[in-house]
């Protein structure tokens, strides 16, 4: 038997190539991912393709190199394609990976160019509004991507039957909490005095980008018929987005203004969260949706639509309840139900917490993200007489 000697780097070079790295899902888990990588394996650098971003702030502050474009993602950008190709020749990556549309583009046409050893992409959503030709480029840079990372088993077959692309390409891992982010010592009553909520107010939340996918108009439409039967309610918004003053429009059409609390885009999630008492996520498409894993992780009681990959995350009527999108009058009920039983909606909590500690902390995301990598390594190396292919 030939007996050939791995030669295996002393640092694997990773570099994560993303549009953005402004609030959301899919730029926190980055930021969580960088946190709690093992960098005494792992050469991490981050490349966005815009320009600097709360997020990339956060990166920078770990002491991670964070390198900004300032371009405008387009397709066949050309001169962006170029700059992402010097850079991957510069830094001698060995392994590519990008997430969500612009980024798996530009970093896979740059990456081929280059002959990058591994390129790993992620898919985060059941994107219906791909159009034709988005899903023909996906379909055809899949035969060059080592490997697709899905959030959840829906959008593993969504985008299997969407795009054709094989299913031995993909990869599934869960999104993970930053357990350290959301370990908060004070107290809730506390946090309400500091944020100037009394002890005996009903605080019911959501947070996520302010648009029309996310629904929140359906939890207005409920809070018309709520709000009434529970007079010492608020609701809390938290995030920014296009649909922000249609929604604003919406409270003040209804005259529930004095029930509602716009909060803005914020970097204290985790304390927002400790002081609420329930969480609705009202979306009508998401893909395995990272806040409400932390809401379950702060010992919240969920009241979530039935999407996507929301059921593989609540078990319905033990860590919350699963409600129809677009319903509003499920979410009336269900949370009503919540206000009315405390012993129901402290058991929910619990139970929500320990399914999130479980199965879904950060350590459960890197151990597979980690695996993979080195799978991969192993693999390019063992087929390429022992090193790595360039």
């Amino acid at each position: 038997m030939l007996n050939l000697e791995i030669e295996v780097p002393q640092k694997i070079k990773v570099l994560f190539l993303y549009w953005h790295l402004d609030y959301g899902g899919a730029e926190v888990g980055l930021l969580t991912t960088l946190r709690h990588i093992n960098r005494e394996r792992f050469q991490c650098t981050v490349l966005c393709m815009e320009k600097k971003g709360p997020i990339g702030e956060e990166i920078e502050r770990l002491g991670i190199k964070v390198i900004y474009l300032n371009s405008t993602p387009r397709l066949f950008n050309t001169i962006l394609i170029w700059k992402v190709f010097c850079i991957l020749r510069k830094l001698e990556v060995d392994i590519l990976h990008t997430s969500l549309f612009y980024a798996n583009f530009f970093g896979r046409i740059a990456a081929l160019t280059r002959k990058i050893p591994i390129i790993i992409t992620e898919e985060r959503s059941m994107y219906y509004e791909k159009r034709i030709y988005h899903v023909w480029i996906d379909r055809l840079l899949a035969r060059f991507t080592d490997k697709i990372i899905v959030c959840s088993m829906s959008v593993l077959n969504f985008t299997i039957m969407q795009e054709n692309i094989p299913f031995e390409k993909f990869y599934l891992i869960y999104n993970g909490v930053d357990e350290d982010r959301f370990s908060i010592s004070s107290p809730k009553s506390e946090l309400r005095r500091r944020y100037g909520f009394s002890a005996d107010q009903f605080i019911i939340g959501t947070v996520g980008s302010i648009i029309p996918k996310k629904g929140h108009k359906f939890l207005i439409e409920a809070a018309r018929n709520f709000c009434p039967q529970m007079p010492d309610c608020k609701v809390l918004i938290v995030g920014e987005g296009s649909s922000k003053k249609d929604l604003e429009d919406l409270v003040q059409k209804e005259n529930l203004t004095d029930f509602f609390v716009f909060m803005g885009a914020r970097k204290d999630i985790p304390e927002l969260m400790k002081l609420m008492d329930v969480f609705v996520l009202s979306s009508l498409q998401e893909g395995f949706p990272r806040v409400l894993v932390e809401a379950m992780y702060m010992g919240l009681p969920v009241v979530a639509s039935s999407v996507s990959g929301v059921p593989e995350l609540v078990l319905d009527g033990e860590t919350g309840f699963l409600v129809p999108p677009g319903n509003s009058k499920s979410i009336c009920e269900k949370i009503l139900i919540l206000n009315s039983n405390n012993d129901l909606r402290s058991k929910m909590g619990t139970k929500a917490r320990e399914r999130i500690q479980e199965h879904f902390l950060s350590h459960h995301y890197l151990s597979k993200l980690e695996a993979l990598y080195d799978n991969l390594i192993t693999q390019k190396i063992s087929n390429k007489n022992g090193r790595l292919p360039r």
